[in-house]
């Protein structure tokens, strides 16, 4: 008698416990069918871990002084940043508990391209949560393909456009009155002007936007890439890069390896460009370096490269509705704006200015104002979304057995 009473029980606790979690992951499943101000008022008191790239001071202290205060003060959640060199790290732990069926301290991550690419063909993310959120449905370029495309692969909602670099030219324009527009136009110059022009070796990041940019000038448009028969093409530039070497920096023979021996080689005045994958980089380095004040700014005629970084919400997330509050709250006009002042950050802005307030729209245009600069409107109007990483790798590989090693 005793005996079976045990066992009913034990059963009927196993049976609780079952319901339990059954229960908790049927709640879980339906946070995204929530209204959006009721997740925003049930993260109300709870903490949420960011693990992001910790290498730079500006992005640091952004989150620090301005975001962490901002979301305790208006929502009451104790924001976490915790710094990381590789974003594949976080992915393998993230991996690990989605295997072991439990959660996790990461709440949000930081990441675009490969990393992307990554998660989601592991099924490592929660969810498609961005159509949720209100700042991304009012303020964000929907038809943007770099908002909604990562290094082209499609977000899918996975994942919320949180700033934007683009790539672009800085100029001496004392030494360059009028900036070229086009391969034709920029190759003609460096004839004219032997010995003043060079640009990082791949795989350096901004040499190797550079000769993206210039094949898609040559092709005229990411629209007209045939991913199956590209190489001829490709081909073509690299030999006329080789002809220009002659004409360029000590003759072509020799190539800064990074972006920084580059900018020195400008500083120092003996090239009238370089290049930078941060609009506000001219202006930057002019302030803090010893750039020439005569530094201006300059895209081409189709447009620049422009590369989105994302956040996004892991599977494994303990923190779901306090995730989707702060990644609303970081697509803000407010934190969008701080992000994008060159005393703070620089980044580029995912909103659609136009979509603002007068006063907002001008703050953001005011931000641009200095004559080094261009106005965030032209920016945004002649973004190009980057191709995809495998492509990416496969230029980079060609150029180097097709131009550095010739």
């Amino acid at each position: 008698m005793f005996r079976s009473f045990f066992y009913l029980f034990f059963f009927s606790i196993f049976i609780i416990g079952c319901d339990d979690k059954v229960s908790e992951n049927s709640i879980e499943e339906k946070i995204l069918e929530k209204p959006f101000k009721q997740i925003q008022e049930e993260a109300k008191s709870t903490e949420v871990s960011i693990y992001m790239w910790g290498g730079s001071k500006e992005v640091n202290d952004y989150f620090d002084f301005f975001v962490i205060p901002k979301v305790k003060k208006q929502f009451d959640i104790i924001l976490h940043r915790v710094p990381i060199d590789d974003v594949k790290i976080a992915l393998q732990q993230i991996e690990l508990e989605k295997n072991a069926k439990r959660k996790g301290n990461i709440d949000i991550v930081w990441l675009n391209g490969e990393n992307f690419k990554i998660a989601k063909t592991k099924d490592l993310l929660y969810g498609s949560f961005v159509s949720i959120l209100p700042n991304y449905r009012d303020f964000v370029d929907q038809t943007n393909r770099s908002n909604i495309f990562d290094f082209a692969e499609a977000t899918d909602g996975l994942e919320a456009p949180f700033g934007k670099s683009q790539f672009v030219m800085v100029y001496n324009s004392a030494k360059v009155q009028n900036p070229p527009k086009n391969n034709e136009e920029l190759f003609q110059w460096i004839k004219n002007n032997p010995g003043r022009f060079t640009y990082p070796a791949s795989p350096d990041f901004t040499g190797s936007a550079l000769v993206r940019q210039l094949f898609l000038n040559k092709i005229k448009g990411i629209e007209n890439l045939d991913k199956l028969h590209y190489q001829a093409k490709l081909n073509e530039l690299f030999e006329e890069l080789n002809q220009l070497k002659p004409y360029m920096f000590k003759e072509g023979r020799y190539f800064p390896n990074s972006t920084a021996l580059m900018d020195t080689l400008y500083a120092n005045e003996s090239v009238d460009f370089t290049f930078s994958y941060n609009p506000s980089h001219a202006l930057n380095k002019i302030k803090t370096s010893n750039f020439p004040t005569t530094s201006k700014t300059a895209l081409f005629e189709i447009g620049t490269l422009s590369n989105t970084h994302f956040l996004t919400i892991p599977k494994t997330a303990s923190n779901v509705k306090g995730a989707i509050t702060v990644i609303n709250y970081l697509l803000s006009s407010d934190a969008q704006y701080e992000k994008a002042k060159n005393s703070v950050w620089g980044d580029g802005t995912i909103l659609n200015i136009d979509k603002l307030s007068i006063k907002m729209k001008q703050d953001f245009l005011d931000l641009s104002s200095d004559e080094a600069l261009l106005n965030t409107t032209i920016l945004q109007n002649n973004q190009i979304p980057e191709l995809d990483a495998t492509t990416i790798e496969q230029i980079e590989k060609s150029w180097i057995e097709n131009v550095l090693k010739k």
